[in-house]
């Protein structure tokens, strides 16, 4: 926003809030529908604090009618422009915002409650019975407001109605392109008594406020159940659910909030997502990483709207993990040797941008992966944690919902798969594998998959890993971070990848080796592999052949090219190894905990051969 647009928030009842507590959540919103957040370089934030000037009321002139209805011929053309850009609003509210469920009818606006609502709380008793009171806050509001140019003015709760009563006292040089009031309490009648006619087509100022949008929960008690359009012919309604909250963060979570402010800011996002996807094309090493961050993005937009507070932590993680990962690119560029630092897939051209990873990620992976890729990588974002290493709680509903709609969005338009076909093969596969391993007492859990050593994945065919660099004859490679990342967000991709021997594009960034089974090093890495495996915790291993598994059980059901060979030579491999190692266990120390957590990790390794094994036979029966 550097061509001078201003926003102005008017607070509530309560007093003014922290920024955070409704820029944040704005942001938020705006960025996961792919426009520019508000804060940048040239941005105009007001925030029009008039509680002071209302509870005090200090002495002075009232406010001036700044405005006058025009003649018929030119009012109608207005309002009728006013209409088309209302249903043009409308089109993209209805593009954004989630079904809030049955809407109630509110409580008719004269009946006692909304009167005694409006009596009990100071400002808004205040505001009602006192023009002295009532004129000084018109003022300092007024006060805050530039005299001229365009603004966008949202406005909670009471100041909703003081914005309303000051349509027509505004400044003639002054246009408000949007006028989006939340949480308002307009239903209550004795508050819609100073507007001085805007209530009407022809006493409304279309020609300085542009559109016009009432943004209410139908279970807020302060909005009493009702929009604004009953009332006010220029209002646009829009009930969402915030979970019957009155909360000034809640309403600001809400995607139609974010819609209509970006549309209001930045016109059409489709128009602005051509413009604003990097043109460069980012080195594909970056592609697990912005997969992962991708579906992030969709757990927040298919996150139940009334869950605004998770909604916001969703946020708050992501936009962390984001400017880690930035921040570690960077450490990582600058502590490599000068003369790689100029070809590295870390250099700055060939790196996302914090905007790349919270943005753009799924139009930029969009096509570039195979099925196959997304049937790995879906199995481990529903294996793995969502956002490590924070903590939150991912319904498995959720989950499933936001798989689905990544998949559609990014999948190569050749695919004979649609993008819930391969997240519901994803998921299926997920719940087979988990039925396969599972044992009485043991809880599933999100944990990271990872084998111990940087396992990268493999290029055409073959396998590319990062090996331990004591490992002999085989080249050290750093694993770094847009294999692992903060928390690991994508080693599990690039692991789970490894582990199946799935011919995959994705890599590491950092200096990559494709070995092929005819390479003398193969041999070393699949020990190493093995040994990895052995040594993970029992829990650890569960949820790696959990993932090894899925990605088998997911290829069958999509008709893919399956890895069965290669998983099931691995599972020998480790089988043999934990076998050996259990053993020792049993004769040096017979019934101790660690013991029994070999005696577990040879269960898991027989059940997954048992499966395979099973699933052979019926392959070979048919």
């Amino acid at each position: 926003m550097t061509d001078g647009r201003t926003i102005v928030f008017v607070h509530g009842k309560g007093g003014f809030e922290s920024r955070q507590s409704w820029l944040g959540p704005l942001n938020s919103g705006m960025s996961g529908l792919g426009y520019p957040v508000i804060g940048a370089p040239g941005d105009r934030i007001i925030e029009a604090d008039y509680l002071v000037a209302l509870l005090e009321g200090g002495e002075g002139t009232t406010p001036a009618i700044e405005w006058t209805e025009p003649e018929p011929r030119i009012r109608h053309a207005m309002w009728a422009d006013f209409l088309v850009r209302r249903a043009a609003l409308a089109e993209v509210i209805e593009r954004s915002r989630n079904n809030p469920g049955p809407l109630h009818a509110g409580l008719v606006s004269d009946t006692p409650l909304p009167s005694a609502i409006a009596g009990t709380m100071e400002a808004v008793a205040t505001y009602r019975g006192s023009s002295r009171h009532r004129h000084a806050a018109w003022r300092a509001v007024l006060g805050c407001l530039p005299e001229t140019g365009r603004i966008t003015v949202v406005a909670h709760s009471l100041g909703s109605i003081l914005m309303i009563d000051l349509l027509t006292r505004l400044p003639p040089g002054l246009q408000i392109d949007l006028l989006l009031t939340i949480g308002s309490p307009m239903g209550v009648k004795v508050l819609r008594a100073h507007h001085h006619g805007v209530d009407t087509a022809a006493g409304f100022p279309s020609d300085r406020v542009l559109s016009w949008l009432n943004v209410y929960d139908p279970g807020d008690i302060i909005t009493i159940g009702r929009g604004a359009s009953p009332f006010f012919k220029a209002a646009l309604d829009a009930p969402i659910s915030t979970g019957a909250s009155h909360s000034l963060t809640g309403y600001m979570s809400h995607p139609v909030v974010a819609a209509a402010v970006g549309f209001t800011m930045f016109g059409d996002r489709a128009e602005h997502h051509a413009e604003s996807v990097p043109s460069r094309r980012l080195d594909p090493r970056w592609d697990p990483l912005l997969l992962r961050f991708a579906y992030t993005q969709q757990l927040w937009a298919t996150c139940d709207t009334d869950k605004w507070g998770f909604r916001r932590n969703l946020d708050a993680a992501r936009r962390v993990l984001a400017r880690r990962t930035i921040d570690d690119i960077r450490r990582r560029h600058e502590a490599m040797p000068e003369d790689i630092r100029e070809i590295s897939p870390l250099h700055p051209s060939r790196t996302p941008t914090e905007a790349d990873l919270l943005i753009h990620a799924a139009r930029l992976v969009q096509g570039q992966m195979s099925d196959s890729q997304l049937v790995v990588a879906g199995v481990d974002f529903l294996l793995a944690p969502a956002l490590s290493p924070f903590d939150l709680d991912i319904a498995g509903s959720h989950a499933h919902e936001a798989l689905e709609a990544l998949f559609e969005q990014v999948r190569r338009p050749s695919s004979t798969h649609s993008g819930p076909d391969l997240a519901l093969a994803a998921i299926a596969a997920v719940k087979e594998s988990k039925s396969v391993l599972q044992e009485t007492g043991f809880r599933w859990g999100p944990v990271l998959i990872t084998a111990g050593i940087g396992l990268l994945a493999a290029t055409g065919v073959g396998l590319a890993i990062a090996v331990p660099a004591g490992l002999a004859g085989a080249a050290a490679i750093a694993s770094t971070l847009a294999t692992f990342g903060p928390g690991g967000m994508v080693g599990g991709i690039a692991t789970l990848t490894a582990l199946t021997g799935a011919a995959s594009v994705m890599t590491g960034v950092g200096v990559a080796v494709e070995l092929s089974p005819h390479d003398p090093r193969y041999e070393l890495v699949r020990e190493a592999m093995a040994k990895a495996l052995a040594d993970q915790t029992a829990a650890q291993l569960r949820t790696s052949v959990a993932g090894m598994l899925a990605v088998l059980f997911a290829q069958r059901q999509l008709e893919l090219a399956s890895d069965a060979g290669s998983i099931e030579e691995l599972l020998l491999r480790t089988e043999s190894l934990i076998e050996h190692e259990r053993g020792l266990h049993a004769e040096i120390a017979p019934g101790r905990p660690g013991t029994k957590a070999w005696s577990t990790k040879a269960r898991v390794i027989s059940r997954a051969l048992a499966s395979l094994e099973r699933h052979a036979g019926e392959s070979d029966s048919k």
